[in-house]
């Protein structure tokens, strides 16, 4: 019966209203009152027992005990406790919200704490505000326990705002820590590699097992110098870059190139490059767009001339930075090559995201349409390649590639009886050492597959090479 009626009073009466004592107190109806109030409480249920006890203590005076658990029941909720600044911002950069972060760091810093002030310069760091990361780090640097580190990211900071002087000093001072030493001594010297104006010079000596890209067991005659279709070859690369204003702002670029064969002089190519362009650096984010011009020749004559559009941009999230780059190229080809004339464009779109300490991996997929003249000279290509790039020490780097790409031509060619499809699977290694600030030893090596319904552009190469370069900035 009591308990029906609960049902009936819960819905028009606060069980947490004040008690009035009843006109009649009755402690033996009270007394199962207070029993359903214990069972409701096992059950859960705070509202039923709640009402159960207050009508417990209306029916008995002196009922102390329904009246503690009512008042148990109905007493607020305590204000949940405001969690550690400090705590909540690392748990909030590791999660990669990074403003949440700045902001739990901020208030934990004002008490004076280092450790929240060396985390919130990451933080800016990260988030390319490296106006406010750079009194943050400085501050942190003061403290024995985070000099090190903060010294590092403040020579990160120096780096991508320009200052390579300063940025190399920096990196200098965390090269023999553990853990970073290799990175800083690496960043140590890319630093003084960099600034207003880079010049650099490669020269690089190599084989090229197929220079002709003929079908596998298909040989060039070279008349009295034998048959083969592999040549040595010497290439020298000539490059100079000039910033006025530094990373961020226009820039002026020229690039040189010789590739001169032992034998097969006839496949020579030398190359020439100008570029005008406008970059806009901030953080890990930035956006450039450049003009440019090459003029190559085969041979020994006059090949192609190519002016070119080309717009980048790159956005990092979280570990990940996402590229997207797009150009247009307009070739004019001399002699015979005329029918490949016509406009290139590629679109590309790379994530790149570190995957330890010392090594960066890259995944990009791109698409690339040639509009030649001819129908049969004209296609479509796309296809995937991935870069693994790794510091193994101070001095020495590796660099590992690979890619495919499908490619489809858009007219059927009488001549091969096809229309024709291609598909090239292409790997590299490149392992370099630093011999001092300026320069590099290199040794790499290329190979290729080409596969296609047609049998003659069937071929593969292997293209070992070994160099060394120069690179100064000023």
């Amino acid at each position: 019966m009591i308990g029906a009626l609960l049902v009936l009073a819960l819905g028009s009466v606060d069980p947490c209203a004040a008690v009035t004592p009843a006109e009649t107190p009755d402690p033996g109806i009270a007394a199962d009152y207070r029993a359903v109030g214990d069972r409701e409480a096992r059950d859960g249920d705070a509202p039923g027992a709640a009402y159960a006890y207050r009508q417990a203590a209306a029916l008995d005076p002196d009922d102390a005990a329904s009246r503690r658990a009512l008042r148990r029941l109905c007493a607020p909720p305590a204000p949940a406790a405001r969690p550690d600044p400090f705590d909540d911002g690392l748990l909030r950069m590791q999660a990669g919200d990074l403003r949440g972060a700045v902001e739990s760091f901020e208030v934990a810093r004002q008490g004076g704490d280092r450790s929240a002030a060396f985390l919130e310069g990451i933080c800016r760091y990260q988030l390319g505000d490296d106006a406010e990361a750079a009194p943050l780090l400085a501050e942190a640097a003061q403290d024995p326990a985070h000099r090190d580190l903060a010294r590092f990211y403040e020579g990160l900071v120096a780096l991508r705002q320009g200052r390579a002087d300063e940025a190399a000093q920096l990196f200098d001072a965390t090269s023999s820590v553990p853990g970073i030493g290799a990175m800083a001594t690496t960043l140590a010297r890319t630093a003084r590699r960099d600034g207003h104006l880079i010049l650099s010079v490669l020269v690089q000596g190599g084989y090229d097992s197929n220079v002709p890209l003929l079908p596998n067991g298909t040989a060039l005659s070279t008349g009295s110098m034998g048959m083969g279709n592999g040549d040595g070859f010497v290439d020298v690369v000539a490059g100079a870059l000039w910033r006025p204003l530094g990373p961020s702002g226009p820039y002026l670029r020229a690039t040189g190139v010789i590739h001169q064969l032992f034998r097969l002089t006839a496949y020579d190519l030398d190359t020439v490059e100008a570029a005008a362009g406008w970059q806009v650096v901030h953080g890990g984010d930035g956006l450039v767009g450049e003009v440019a011009y090459d003029d190559q020749a085969f041979g020994g004559t006059p090949w192609l001339q190519a002016p070119r559009l080309l717009g980048s941009g790159w956005l990092t999230t979280g570990a990940v930075t996402w590229t997207a780059t797009y150009f247009a190229r307009f070739e004019t080809y001399d002699g015979g090559y005329a029918p490949f004339s016509g406009t290139v464009q590629s679109a590309e779109l790379k994530a790149a995201w570190p995957i330890s300490s010392s090594a960066l991996l890259d995944v990009a997929w791109d698409l690339t349409r040639d509009a030649a003249r001819l129908d049969i000279t004209s296609y479509w290509a796309q296809g995937p390649r991935a870069e693994l790039h790794a510091i193994l020490s101070s001095r020495a780097r590796l660099g590992l590639s690979t890619s495919a790409v499908f490619q489809r031509y858009d007219g059927f060619d009488a001549t091969l009886g096809a229309r024709q499809t291609d598909a090239f699977l292409s790997g590299s290694a490149l392992a370099e050492y630093d011999l001092s600030d300026g320069w590099t030893a290199r040794l790499s090596v290329d190979a290729l597959q080409a596969l296609s319904n047609v049998s003659a552009f069937r071929y593969d190469k292997i293209v070992p090479m070994i160099g060394i370069a120069w690179t100064a900035g000023m």
